[in-house]
């Protein structure tokens, strides 16, 4: 994105109120979670539940905490880890997230705008 002159990731989203976020965390929580039947109108479905639902399915894996942190973005915690440490490699992230399984059928978003092909 840096070479294309962007400065951030998602260059096309737009600010309000500081918060670039904003309009997609609105649009995920008031119209896609409803279309996709995850949340219904007295729910309490929001996007950072997909933070929590992703980290408690890693620990029901038995994936280890630091492995965790890393593929969250979170910090270890440990001066040994966080200075001293390496940054875990992509394989070991990747096979740590292959091994979720949430019961959804995720085959139509294959079909979505946001896939890069």
């Amino acid at each position: 994105m840096k070479e294309a002159g962007n400065e951030r990731i998602f260059p096309e989203l737009k600010n309000h109120n500081g918060k670039f976020g904003h309009y997609v965390s609105k649009w995920f929580n008031e119209r896609y979670l409803l279309q996709v039947g995850v949340k219904t109108d007295t729910s309490r479905k929001v996007f950072h539940s997909l933070r929590h639902t992703f980290i408690t399915n890693l620990q029901h894996n038995r994936t280890d905490p630091y492995l965790m942190a890393s593929i969250v973005g979170h910090e270890a915690g440990l001066i040994t880890i966080s200075i001293y440490g390496e940054e875990y490699k992509l394989d070991a992230k990747r096979d740590a997230i292959e091994k979720l399984d949430f019961g959804i059928d995720l085959s139509r978003l294959a079909q979505s705008r946001f896939v890069v092909r």
